[in-house]
């Protein structure tokens, strides 16, 4: 579902999920949160980064 919503940022794999870009323009927003939402496993989050 990840790379359905996502497709440049995320890469399904059988076993885990690739991070293409782990620093998405904030253009991607959106679909980032709707890959983070309907991750099937729950294993993505947003974590944001402080600077």
């Amino acid at each position: 579902m990840c790379e359905m919503e996502a497709p440049d940022v995320f890469e399904a794999h059988r076993d885990h999920v690739e991070i293409l870009d782990k620093e998405p323009d904030e253009s991607r927003r959106a679909e980032v949160e709707a890959a983070v939402m309907y991750c099937p496993t729950q294993a993505l989050r947003i974590v944001e980064d402080d600077e």
